[in-house]
Order: C-alpha cells, then sequence, then structure tokens
C-alpha cells in the first residue's frame, strides 16, 4: 500500500475515536491471502506416492488412481489391478517380478527362459541363458548353456570332452580326462593305479617300496617323494595325496608303482 494512503487512514481512524473505525479502516486494506506451497523435493521435482499413501487427485499417484470417499478432500492411491506388483513407479505386468526396482518378466511368464529388458528369452541361448525368469547372462567358453556332465537347463557349464583321450589329457574344462588305463587299473588324478589284492598287499607291482594305501585301497610307490599335500590338487598330475605319512605327519604325494602286471 502506498505510504501516504496509509498515513491518511490512521489519522481518520484517530479522528473518530472509535476502535471499530480503525478495525473498519485496516479492513479496507487490500491485504492478499496466504498461500502455502509445497515444499519442492531435491531437485525441483514432486514425488509421487505408490498404492496406499494418502492422495488428493490422480496426479498425486504414480501409477494408479486416487481413490476418495463422498464429500472427503483426500483419499489413498489405489493397489494395481489384478495381482500385478508394484515396482518403482509403476505397476508390472501380470507374471513380472520386481528385481531392484525394476519389473523383470518373471518366472510365473518365463517358467522356461530368463528375462532380458523384460522380454523373455526361451528357449536361452549361449548369449542369454538363464530358467525361471532370472535375468539372463552371458555363458563364456569354454562353457555352454546347459552344458556340464550332468548339465542343469538353464545354468552355464563346461561339457568335458575326453574322445580318443587317455587317463590325464584335459578334459577341456580344466580338469583331466579318467578313461583309458590299462589291465584293470584305477584313474586317480591322471595316474593309472593297480587296485590292491584282498590281502592289502601289492606283490607283483616292483618290491617292497610298493605298498597297498588302506585308505585309497591302490598300490603305490612310497619310494619316491613328491612332496605333501592336503589333496589330489597339491601333487603333480600323474600322482594322489596318499594316506602314507612322512615323520612330521604329513601327507604324502605318490603315484603309480613301476612294473606292476598284477595284484
Amino acid at each position: 500500500m502506498d505510504p501516504a494512503r496509509f498515513d491518511a487512514l490512521v489519522r481518520a481512524a484517530s479522528r473518530s475515536g472509535s476502535r471499530r473505525g480503525l478495525l473498519g479502516g485496516l479492513s479496507a486494506l487490500a491485504l492478499p491471502p496466504l498461500i502455502v506451497q509445497a515444499k519442492p523435493t531435491p531437485g525441483g521435482q514432486s514425488t509421487c506416492k505408490g498404492p496406499g499413501q494418502v492422495c488428493r487427485k490422480r496426479a498425486n499417484c504414480c501409477a494408479t488412481p486416487c481413490r476418495k470417499k463422498r464429500g472427503k478432500p483426500t483419499g489413498r492411491c489405489k493397489a494395481c489391478a489384478g495381482d500385478a506388483t508394484y515396482c518403482g513407479t509403476v505397476c508390472c505386468q501380470p507374471g513380472e517380478d520386481c528385481v531392484g526396482g525394476a519389473c523383470t518378466c518373471g518366472g510365473g511368464i518365463c517358467p522356461n527362459g530368463c528375462c532380458a529388458n523384460r522380454t523373455c528369452v526361451s528357449p536361452p541361448t549361449d548369449a542369454q541363458c538363464g530358467t525361471n525368469g532370472a535375468a539372463c547372462t552371458v555363458c563364456v567358453a569354454p562353457e555352454t548353456c546347459g552344458g556340464g556332465n550332468p548339465g542343469t537347463p538353464g545354468v552355464c557349464g563346461c561339457t568335458p570332452d575326453c574322445a580318443g583321450k587317455v587317463c590325464g589329457d584335459p578334459d577341456g574344462c580344466g580338469g583331466l580326462c579318467t578313461g583309458g588305463c590299462p589291465n584293470g587299473q584305477t584313474c586317480r588324478h591322471g595316474g593309472c593305479f593297480l587296485p590292491c589284492g584282498s590281502d592289502n598287499t601289492c606283490t607283483s607291482c616292483g618290491g617292497a617300496s610298493c605298498a597297498c594305501g588302506a585308505a585309497e585301497r591302490l598300490c603305490q610307490d612310497t619310494a619316491t617323494g613328491l612332496g605333501v599335500c592336503t589333496s589330489d590338487a597339491d601333487c603333480p598330475i600323474g600322482a594322489l595325496c596318499s594316506a602314507f605319512r612322512n615323520g612330521s605327519g604329513q601327507q604324502l604325494c605318490t603315484q603309480p608303482c613301476r612294473g606292476c602286471t598284477g595284484a
């Protein structure tokens, strides 16, 4: 208001000597109404609301209508239709799952495949492998989707290839082939071992240094030192981690007895 006009109103009210006159003069002032604005969220954008939260109109709700009872100024955002899942700020399609705040195609609509950008990939491939609606993954060679021995559908795995190979040859999956041992011998960690005889001896396998390992029941050369171990992986290929121990109680790597022809 103009300061001169305000002063004139005050003088007029004082001359009338009336409190009512003073109030009446003040009521003549064109005061603007008080407006309360909603506090903006960080970034200057308002946040929409999910099912069950208080709303005044449809624009308050992210993905569903605002349900209000007749005559009530506020209501609550409705739930997603049917059995759909509310995820992030949207309602997933029926059968989709909510993973990490995003809708995926889910096992309900993709039981035999995997999900890529909400699309079911079935049957899965090496480039998009998975099952029961899980997120697709890429199989890295030599693994294939469903590979292994035995393999699991929708899971990356490696199928060993031992065709034409013998005990100790690489199987193409980081392991060793186990076939091809002669004379009834058993392949163990790349070595062909003759089983112990019925009396737990190895009488025809290289003399006194060829002993029967009671735990493995395989004839083993105990005279050749190949190191200590806790598993076959600690031993050279062709040797196993035996029950034989050194003076310190450590298990020893042993190789097959040389010259075994039978037990």
